[in-house]
């Protein structure tokens, strides 16, 4: 929309990251908000083509932010990493995906086992414990399930569906023992 807005206008310096001071993406984005539907070049006032920078933006100090924050947050990498397939139905990491839970907590008692966690966007969860299943809709907010214990060694398994996937994800598990006497 820069370039519609104002043919034949030279790129800010180091185009990308100095947009955020452009004059002209500035008057775009207050015609986007002042009017109904997108912005429109049309709409803007000639002038911001000749203007560099809008009044009060300073791009040095904003370049030596900037490049202050990347040298502190840049690490060295092996390889590239996986991409992100949150928009993807089918997809099974709940690290690539985004966790439907936080901070699941566990409380083990002789006869029953509390699961504790926060769910972060709607969806469905399942708790698995020695054959026994429990499937439950979540909102955003606390969500505790209690499941009756096995006799036997068992594992618990958390595993989640956010809204509109199609596959589950294992979040979380653990292995039990059994709740004889001298394990107890």
């Amino acid at each position: 929309m820069l370039e519609d807005a104002c043919p034949g206008r030279a790129a800010p310096p180091l185009a990308h990251a100095m947009i955020v001071g452009d004059a002209v993406a500035l008057g775009l984005v207050i015609d986007a908000l002042g009017h109904p539907g997108p912005a429109s070049a049309s709409r803007l006032d000639p002038y911001l083509c000749e203007q560099g920078e809008y009044p009060g933006f300073d791009s040095a100090r904003f370049i030596a932010a900037a490049s202050n924050v990347s040298a502190r947050t840049a690490r060295g990498t092996r390889a590239e990493p996986p991409l992100y397939c949150r928009r993807r139905p089918s997809c099974r990491d709940p690290n690539l995906r985004g966790l439907l839970t936080a901070r699941i907590r566990y409380d083990v008692r002789r006869r029953t086992v509390t699961v504790r966690t926060e769910a972060q966007v709607p969806g469905r969860l399942r708790i698995s414990l020695g054959g026994r299943v429990i499937q439950r809709a979540v909102r955003p907010g606390p969500v505790t399930v209690q499941i009756r214990r096995p006799a036997r060694r068992a594992r618990l398994v958390v595993a989640s569906r956010p809204r509109h996937y199609t596959v589950w994800a294992t979040e979380g598990g653990r292995w039990l023992n059994d709740r004889s006497p001298a394990a107890v």
